[in-house]
């Protein structure tokens, strides 16, 4: 791992980040490869980051194919908004032994909380039934006339607060229900954006959508049942326990893939098979392409394969049912906010073929980005243009 970190960092850029010409018609059409990677033109000709260009051609490829195949269990709805997002919320039973309801754990129920946008869930108990529903709520004023607050969840530090009797099920109960198998998962929400507007909007989940998960669930067990490359193509190893730095193995995670729902295992491993087939497409291509004759044509393609490799690893940090939803700019929290794993009671599902947010095309652009600017000479000319960080206040030039 060290290794590739390095080549990946230092080795490849400065070996294959080198600025060719490439004509028109091979760039112009594939994707937005001459817009974003374009370093000039000169007649028929784009200039490009020759590694750069590679990576964001084949990632795309590597999408459009993963779309047509599982593209179905992401269905936009019949207004065209398209689901960024599916929110989830795990439960456990009351312990009241007059009561047994199924309690959502959720640490707080805003969907939106802007200073001009503010939308949240509440839940409606059904007394006679002991059922949980929910009811979206838009706007400040929808919201306290019910007397709602959206910051108070069912659950803290473990402890879960039945919303039907009030009865509060302790940390410690809440741990060994996981560990009896007795958590489950329920979703509760989706996120949506209209390729013609701006802005997320959001509905409660209906039985359709859970149709639909199943739907991607059973595909998974007939992919994986099929698979060529190894026995299992989810990570099974075990999870080591610490109390402090692994939340999740207190509530009877013990393998890497339950940190996943079935949906996400679907799309991670969809993307991992396209990847592993592609090489020798790409290996054809960069034959094709025209190169100075000291560019290595096999490391380029397996630099590529890297970079793509990257990418999914990127998408596995970004869609795992440890991460969490920022209603203040209803974004997606990847999944090392620390370097521990905390335990998510309610957790956002990425769609990866969303065309928004921290997608597939979305996690890339900061792959592509970094190979470009790593191979950027640093001059007083070039470093205001550079890209600015954004992951800490520094506010520094990526250079």
């Amino acid at each position: 791992m060290a290794v590739f970190i390095e080549k990946t960092t230092l080795e490849w850029p400065q070996k294959f980040g080198i600025e060719v010409e490439l004509p028109r018609k091979m760039v112009e059409g594939e994707n937005d490869g001459a817009r974003q990677l374009g370093l000039g033109e000169s007649g028929d000709a784009v200039k490009v980051n020759l590694l750069a260009y590679l990576v964001e051609k084949w990632a795309n490829i590597i999408l459009e194919e993963t779309r047509v195949e599982i593209g179905r269990f992401y269905p936009p709805d019949p207004d065209g908004w398209i689901p960024v997002g599916y929110i989830w919320a795990r439960t456990i039973p009351c312990q009241n032994p007059t009561c047994g309801a199924e309690i959502p754990l959720v640490r707080q129920f805003w969907l939106a909380k802007k200073s001009k946008k503010k939308i949240a869930y509440r839940p409606v108990v059904d007394f006679e039934t002991k059922q949980v529903n929910f009811e979206i709520l838009e706007g400040e004023e929808a919201i306290a006339a019910v007397g709602f607050d959206p910051g108070q969840g069912t659950v803290t530090r473990g402890d879960a607060r039945c919303p039907v009797c009030g009865q509060v099920t302790k940390a410690a109960d809440t741990r060994r229900l996981a560990k009896e198998g007795k958590m489950g998962e329920r979703m509760v929400a989706v996120v949506l954006h209209s390729p013609q507007q701006t802005g997320k909007c959001y509905r409660l989940a209906t039985t359709e959508d859970m149709r639909i998960f199943q739907e991607a669930a059973a595909y998974l067990e007939e992919k994986i049942a099929d698979w060529p490359y190894l026995d299992s193509p989810f990570p099974e190893e075990k999870m080591t326990p610490n109390a402090r730095y692994m939340l999740p193995t207190n509530y009877g995670m013990t393998q890497w893939q339950e940190l996943f729902n079935a949906r996400q295992k679907l799309a991670l491993v969809t993307f991992l098979e396209k990847i592993k087939e592609c090489y020798a497409r790409i290996r054809a291509d960069v034959d094709d392409l025209p190169l100075p004759a000291e560019v290595d044509s096999d490391g380029l393609a397996k630099a590529v394969i890297g970079y793509l490799g990257v990418s999914l690893d990127t998408l596995a940090e970004h869609n795992s049912s440890l991460c969490r939803w920022i209603s203040q700019n209803e974004a997606f929290a990847y999944t090392f906010g620390r370097q521990a794993l905390p335990m998510m009671w309610d957790y956002p599902e990425n769609n990866p073929l969303s065309g928004i947010g921290g997608d597939w095309r979305g996690l890339l652009k900061w792959i592509t980005q970094y190979i470009i600017v790593s191979t950027l000479h640093v001059t007083s000319k070039n470093i205001h243009s550079a890209p600015i960080c954004r992951s800490c206040p520094c506010s520094r030039p990526m250079l």
